[in-house]
């Protein structure tokens, strides 16, 4: 006998619909969450709001988006320094978002109910945006996306609306709410596009009138919205002066004066190729890049909850399956995919004129959020012109791959903040306080690299200059080759970091690497580098001018606070590693001979073999010369050993020589590993 399916009918299926997209953005953003932490642009507003006080998050964003720093302002005085604060409050955002999408589609289209439902899910898990771990940053970025949606969704409720009060009500939020995305942010604007298609569909296919018709309704309807726009536009262009680049609109417009027809040529040419970027690659790229990192068993754990989140869809269309004919034959695929393909274009024209480009390798760019809503439309109008049978699958299936790919995404996030975490943990241990106006380079692994220098100096001050001040006392710079160059040249230079001014010496260099992931970190000491065979050319060129001095030892350490870096790691290896390395940098051989009994007697042993030769200095030093023979045969002499012994002797002939009190046996070192 053919079992009955569970039958849901009534309105309260919005509800549910609601529920499956907020299950589906917890389960592939927020089991993660106590994995993440702090990134990029996080930094600074951390160190302002901790160091100047909340206050100075107004004039922190005045250089480019002030209503931006008056939302930091709130929201630093809500979160403080709390990561899963600031990582909820950005995922709830993504779900109202994707709430506000659902009540727009279901406003424009309300016979695909359950398709809209689908597509509400594949919004919240849009594999062209991968940058939601990066809350703290990207809170500003979902606000003014979700509240474009809202302002769009209350236009399309008050011409659909029966009573005079919920119309009246649905247009004042709905200009407060356009108000709010174009103050935090202008390159959003394209939106409107999206507002005045689905105006334009909802009277000329909902209300059946003339084309002619509902263009003039539509038009008269959005005449207060025009008249917020130009407001915008004119505090924007004649009052606000952008001192930043990318938002100086005047610029722009002589540039674009300067170079009409080459503008022009390039706007077209990226307009086009973000157009496919957007809707198109961002399935593909993504995903792609990131099954090239991750290992298998995050690769496994991502299907996992893919298998997950399609279960809870397959469970939500048997839930609303209804026994009459599919509704979805009378709505016409091709205007979706139309309207859709135009307000991606809309979307993402005003990025482009900003010579701003989508750019899907990097996970920390967010200008494909704000075109996701029209690139879901345009596959919910592909889907449709699917045969019936495949239709529902087709748009599992898409949630199904957005989901692997978003939880590859955020294991990728959550591996980067260990990396981050894990070296300033280890610098405290190795460091316990840094001179003022020390500049800390600091070059993680391979893969997770740092691209500005207040992902540097900002933990860095937190750690060790925590109390009030104006200005980073202990700098930063990232290494490349231009900075090398400076660090010869012993420039010193006056930049700021929006109105944060960041003095940097470069004579006062300390060189941090950690060259493979596995690695301690290593704080390179430029008279006598003991360099890992995994380490980069280019730590070597600089590790000539870093100065261990700039490390002060013999003083309270400076403990990373457990709000913004978790509680202490376990001491492992690393641990006994970093104070070995500052019990060397004293000379204090006895206690690297200590150390070295305790790693022996709990088994630690390093994956870098590079970071034995601290040990092996202290126990030669000590007398110890069996002990250390022993190291030297299994790791400086033994196979494959040639790179790392030419590495250290190279530096032991060229070490100056220790102060006479060190009592340090530099000949016998070197005859036992190089002769």
């Amino acid at each position: 006998m053919k079992r009955p399916s569970i039958q849901i009918h009534l309105p309260e299926s919005h509800l549910l619909a609601g529920v499956m997209i907020a299950l589906t953005a917890l389960i592939t953003n927020g089991i993660l969450i106590p994995r993440l932490g702090y990134y990029y642009d996080d930094w600074y507003m951390l160190w302002s709001g901790a160091a100047r006080g909340p206050d100075s998050m107004i004039p922190l964003f005045s250089v480019d988006r002030p209503f931006m720093g008056v939302i930091y302002d709130y929201a630093y005085r809500l979160f403080h320094a709390s990561l899963l604060d600031w990582h909820f409050a950005t995922l709830l955002e993504r779900i109202a978002g994707a709430l506000a999408f659902y009540w727009i589609l279901n406003i424009v289209w309300p016979s695909l109910r359950r398709y809209s439902a689908l597509a509400g899910m594949l919004f919240v898990v849009f594999p062209g945006f991968l940058a939601e771990p990066n809350a703290a940053t990207k809170i500003n970025h979902l606000l003014g996306f979700g509240a474009a949606l809202f302002s769009i969704a209350l236009s399309l409720q008050a011409v659909v609306a029966q009573r005079r009060a919920l119309k009246t009500i649905s247009i004042l939020l709905s200009f407060l709410f356009m108000a709010l995305y174009l103050w935090i942010y202008e390159y959003m604007v394209g939106l409107e596009v999206m507002r005045l298609a689905l105006l334009f569909w909802l009277y000329w296919r909902g209300a059946q009138e003339k084309p002619a018709t509902a263009a003039r309704k539509v038009l008269l309807r959005y005449i207060p919205n025009i008249l917020i726009g130009l407001t915008f536009v004119f505090w924007r262009v004649f009052i606000f002066h952008s001192i930043r680049p990318a938002t100086d609109l005047k610029g722009l417009v002589i540039q674009y004066l300067t170079h009409p027809l080459d503008t022009a040529a390039n706007i077209l040419f990226h307009w086009i190729a973000d157009f496919f970027s957007a809707s198109v690659f961002a399935w593909f790229v993504q995903p792609y890049t990131l099954l090239a990192k991750v290992s298998l068993g995050e690769v496994l754990t991502s299907l996992l909850l893919a298998l997950l989140v399609v279960a809870l869809a397959v469970l939500y269309l048997r839930a609303t399956r209804r026994p009459e004919s599919a509704p979805e034959e009378n709505v016409l695929p091709l205007a979706l995919v139309l309207i859709g393909a135009l307000i991606v274009l809309a979307a993402v024209f005003p990025v482009v004129a900003l010579n701003r480009h989508i750019d899907l390798t990097d996970p920390y760019k967010a200008y494909a959020l704000h075109p996701s809503a029209g690139a879901i439309i345009m596959v919910l109008g592909l889907v449709i012109m699917l045969k019936p049978r495949f239709r529902q699958a087709a748009l599992v299936f898409l949630i199904g791959f957005s989901v692997t790919a978003q939880t590859m995404n955020v294991q990728d996030w959550a591996k980067f903040w260990s990396l981050e975490k894990n070296m300033w943990w280890q610098m405290s241990w190795r460091a316990p306080d840094l001179q003022d106006n020390t500049l800390v380079m600091a070059l993680l692994p391979t893969g997770y690299t740092y691209q500005q220098d207040y992902e540097i100096w900002g933990p860095i001050d937190l750690i060790y200059r925590p109390g009030p001040d104006h200005y980073p006392l202990i700098q930063a710079e990232v290494l490349n080759p231009d900075t090398v160059f400076n660090i010869y040249e012993g420039v010193f230079s006056e930049p700021h970091v929006r109105d944060i001014y960041v003095p940097k010496y470069y004579n006062n260099l300390l060189l941090i690497s950690q060259p493979t992931a596995s690695s301690c970190i290593h704080v390179i000491d430029g008279s006598m580098p003991a360099y890992s065979t995994s380490e980069r050319p280019i730590v070597e060129v600089a590790g000539a001018r870093s100065s261990i001095d700039r490390v002060v030892p013999g003083v309270p350490s400076h403990t990373p606070p457990a709000a913004i870096f978790g509680k202490e790691p376990d001491h492992g290896w690393c641990y006994y590693f970093q104070q070995a390395s500052l019990a060397r940098q004293t000379g204090d051989w006895k206690k690297i001979g200590d150390l070295y009994q305790a790693v022996q007697s709990a088994g630690l042993k390093p994956a870098d073999p590079s970071e034995y030769f601290v040990f092996v200095e202290g126990l030669v030093n000590l007398g110890q010369e069996s002990e250390a023979g022993q190291i030297i045969n299994s790791v400086f002499k033994g196979e494959g050993s040639a790179n790392l012994r030419y590495s250290i002797c190279t530096s032991l002939k060229a070490a100056p020589a220790y102060p006479a009190s060190f009592g340090y046996k530099r000949d016998q070192i070197e005859r036992m590993i190089c002769q």
